[in-house]
């Protein structure tokens, strides 16, 4: 408490002693009030900043299989697979890993070869449409697609 709430309270204290006024009991009952009111306000704060937390990290999820399934198109054979020589695919490794790998979601294996390493990452697509509570419908049919196509990637 500040030096003039202490004051105040102290004033009112006083005051209390030579009127026989009730005037500090209720100024602490104002301030218990408040004091709860900011923490409700708080709880509820808290409860809304996990609430938008989840969804970024949906919308992290569902960007980084968007990128997935880029990379499937373009290059069909080795999407999966990511060299740490080129800037790129390094960056798009490390979000995958952020967003995929550390949610539990996929795992990666790494292989060292004469350019430097390849990285496979190996998504388990039954975690991922679990996690995912409602996902764009052309990802939820990719999601199925690749869960059928590769049933023993975990």
């Amino acid at each position: 408490m500040r030096i003039g709430g202490r004051l105040w309270l102290a004033g009112l204290l006083l005051i209390d002693r030579m009127f026989g006024t009730r005037l500090a009991i209720n100024e602490v009952a104002r301030r218990r009030q408040r004091l709860a009111a900011a923490k409700a306000q708080l709880a509820d704060i808290q409860a809304e900043l996990k609430r938008l937390s989840e969804l970024v990290e949906q919308a992290n999820v569902e960007l980084c299989l968007f990128y997935l399934r880029r990379r499937q198109l373009f290059t069909p054979k080795q999407w999966l697979f990511f060299q740490t020589t080129d800037e790129d695919e390094e960056r798009a490794l490390e979000m995958l890993i952020a967003h995929l790998v550390k949610s539990h979601l996929a795992t990666v294996e790494i292989q060292e070869d004469e350019t430097g390493y390849t990285y496979r990452l190996i998504p388990d697509w039954a975690a991922i449409r679990a996690a995912l509570e409602s996902p764009d419908p052309n990802l939820a049919s990719w999601l199925e697609e690749m869960g059928k196509q590769c049933p023993l990637e975990k």
